[in-house]
């Protein structure tokens, strides 16, 4: 009999893994385990199986992802619990014992607590911790389902519970659905259910407080950091949290007791006391405070029993809000560069950062244009970082890699309902994420024009609304767009909105291509090569080759080839060494040796671009220099081009004078008389000023 197939989805690879071995030791060759996580995007993905089982920690992101489940797939949601082992832990610890319970989130947090009470651990008070939670000092216990790293430093001991796994009936419905019911009377089903905790511990410890239900109900309601009010079927209020109290400023004692409407007067109870509506945020200022109030009737059999009365401090959700989106800056949501990871000294590269760093300093649109691979998305993250945004978030999206239809929920969010397979309670857009930072849309002549008109929209008005809602929502981001294609002809074509360009092409920054770039292309060899840890050196005639390639490919198609050259082993590159695209542009595009200058020469003009006069310059005074033997220091040169009618500031002298050393056309040592040409520089200078007379300096 072949093996039958079980996916099983969690939410993380580790925790995935660890289901899968102890699915193998119950079910041995009777099954092959597939493992799907969220955590790497394979949930996504998921392939047919004979079952599914879905853990209850991935329940929300199963609930978005079952869309993608295969059709007609048999599928169960599992239920976790911890070993008998680690709750007899538990039971050991004195009554009154203060410890923090330590999970990835507050929900699930929340979620072992419960089921610890379930099992009768109603002895230990319980503060969940979880990360980015304010610290509780004076807690010196933790406890945690294997979220060790989690845990904080002060806290020295730790009671591990370790891995959840599934409960009972979960392994039951498991052996039931896969026809292989027979084997849950063999030894290691056994073993299985006496390692978990039976009922009787609920039952044991039952009577071990005054009652279960009420310190449950107690401690949510003083955990939860929002105002809770309960009232009875007669409008009475019954229960009255800490945070309320904070929010409304009335302590509980005037209120507990009460007619709700006449506690507090803010209150709209409509309707009659068996037909009590749900209202959910409504604005009412109390107090001095803007609240937002919701009320949630609670109905069973039909019958109004209550309602609880939820509040919030809209000025301290709103400050949430803005920490909530801090966070997102650890989950990589920051930008990563600045203008000091934009190597290059050529003229052209200057003038871009020269340019994009005026532009940061305003809160204008920038449009970014350039070839692929030149560094578009490079200059982005410098721009965020040299604003006074820099301390907010900074997002990307490709705008030609997502759907239409997924890409306008990414930038604008979804409410709850909004389509088959949206996630309970809806999602933020990036629009929203992006508050207070900056969204650089890539690529963007990928958006259709039905999402060009809403992007000019939020342009215009600086207002969101989510797919499938009916609220305006006000967002404050800095916008830069990037494309490798031309919009101007896009326009045109009437592919791209007219309107939507010139409210993107505000700020307009190129960003030029390597070709364009003269010698930058030998130092961002020499920078990677470093980054990989290579060892190898180019010889003069493979730099030359380098030099005069057009890289099609920009800095992207540089980094490959420094790569291939990394690999290949040689600590000595030649001519014949380099990879095949530059050997084939070589065989094409060879100059015939009767109007060929030479290497060094060509090196020079490659790298000086439309600076060679001030190059030949340099060496014109600093061979003219030679016959003191003292070298010339850059004050002279300063002066020199000064008196020439080319005036060069002291860095642009270095560079010039860097760039020379490179090519071995001049020597730089110690001091400030230190600068002196070599042979090759007096043969490349003769050289030039033979084929252009017209770089000879002015007298």
């Amino acid at each position: 009999m072949p093996a039958k197939t079980v996916a099983v989805v969690t939410l993380s690879t580790t925790v995935v893994q660890f289901y899968a071995k102890q699915l193998h030791a119950l079910f041995g060759e009777l099954i092959q385990i597939v493992p799907y996580s969220f955590e790497d995007g394979s949930a996504y993905r998921i392939e047919p199986a004979d079952l599914i089982i879905v853990s209850s920690s991935a329940a929300e992101n199963y609930q978005a992802a079952r869309q993608w489940l295969p059709p007609g797939s048999l599928s169960i949601l599992s239920n976790i619990t911890i070993t008998r082992s680690a709750l007899e832990q538990l039971m050991d610890l004195p009554q009154g014992t203060k410890a923090l319970l330590v999970n990835l989130s507050l929900k699930m947090a929340m979620e072992v607590i419960s089921d610890l009470h379930h099992l009768g651990v109603n002895h230990i008070e319980f503060v969940p911790f979880y990360p980015f939670a304010e610290p509780a000092p004076n807690v010196d216990l933790a406890i945690t389902p294997d979220e060790v790293h989690y845990v904080p430093p002060h806290v020295k001991k730790i009671i591990n519970l370790g891995q959840r796994t599934f409960d009972g009936p979960t392994i039951t419905e498991i052996a039931l659905k896969l026809g292989y019911e027979y084997l849950l009377e063999t030894e290691p089903f056994r073993r299985y259910f006496k390692m978990l905790p039976g009922d009787n511990y609920s039952i044991k410890h039952l009577f071990a407080t005054k009652s279960q239900l009420e310190s449950r109900f107690d401690l949510l309601l003083n955990v939860l950091d929002i105002g809770i009010i309960g009232m009875d079927h007669r409008s009475h209020i019954f229960a009255y949290n800490q945070e309320a109290q904070k929010i409304l400023g009335t302590p509980p004692d005037c209120v507990i007791g009460m007619e709700a409407s006449e506690a507090l007067p803010f209150l709209v109870l409509g309707g009659g006391a068996g037909a009590r509506p749900e209202q959910r945020s409504w604005l009412v200022h109390y107090g001095g405070k803007n609240i937002d109030v919701s009320i949630f009737p609670v109905i069973r059999r039909e019958e109004y029993q209550g309602a609880f009365i939820l509040l919030q401090d809209f000025t301290v959700e709103e400050n949430k809000q803005h920490k909530m989106r801090a966070q997102l800056l650890s989950r990589g949501y920051q930008a990563r560069y600045t203008f000091e990871n934009i190597l290059g000294d050529s003229p052209a590269i200057q003038k871009a950062i020269a340019l994009a760093k005026k532009m940061a300093v305003t809160d204008l649109p920038i449009l970014i244009t350039g070839e692929s691979g030149t560094g578009k998305e490079l200059f982005s993250h410098a721009i965020h970082n040299h604003s006074k945004r820099r301390n907010g978030p900074f997002l990307a999206i490709n705008c030609a890699s997502i759907p239409d239809t997924l890409l306008e929920s990414e930038l604008f969010g979804y409410e709850e309902g909004a389509f088959t397979g949206a996630k309970k309670g809806g999602k933020l857009g990036l629009f929203e994420f992006a508050h207070h930072g900056t969204l650089l849309l890539d690529e963007i002549e990928g958006m259709s024009p039905n999402l060009q008109v809403k992007l000019l929209r939020v342009l215009q008005e600086k207002e969101v609304m989510r797919v499938g809602g009916n609220k305006i929502i006000h967002v404050d981001v800095r916008l830069i767009a990037a494309s490798n294609r031309d919009l101007d002809e896009m326009v045109a074509e009437n592919t791209f909105r007219k309107d939507l360009f010139y409210r993107l092409n505000t700020l307009p920054l190129h960003v030029p291509p390597l070709r364009e770039r003269g010698a930058d292309i030998l130092l961002l060899i020499e920078k990677t090569r470093r980054a990989q840890g290579a060892s190898f050196e180019l010889s003069p005639e493979a730099a030359r080759m380098l030099l005069d390639y057009p890289f099609p490919g920009n800095v992207r198609e540089l980094i490959n080839y420094v790569e291939y050259l990394s690999c290949i082993g040689g600590t000595h590159i030649d001519v014949d060494d380099l990879p095949a695209a530059i050997q084939r542009y070589r065989e094409t595009h060879t100059v015939p040796p009767s109007v060929r200058p030479s290497s060094a020469a060509a090196a020079l003009i490659q790298l000086a671009g439309s600076a060679l006069p001030q190059y030949c310059l340099l060496l014109d005074a600093l061979a003219q220099d030679a016959p003191s033997a003292a070298g010339m220091g850059r004050r002279s040169l300063y002066h020199i081009a000064l008196n020439a009618g080319q005036p060069l500031s002291d860095y642009e002298i270095r560079t010039l004078l860097h760039n020379l050393q490179s090519l071995n056309l001049i020597t730089i040592s110690r001091g400030r008389s230190a600068t002196k040409i070599t042979e090759a520089g007096r043969a490349v200078l003769a050289e030039l000023k033979r084929e252009s007379p017209a770089l000879s300096p002015r007298p």
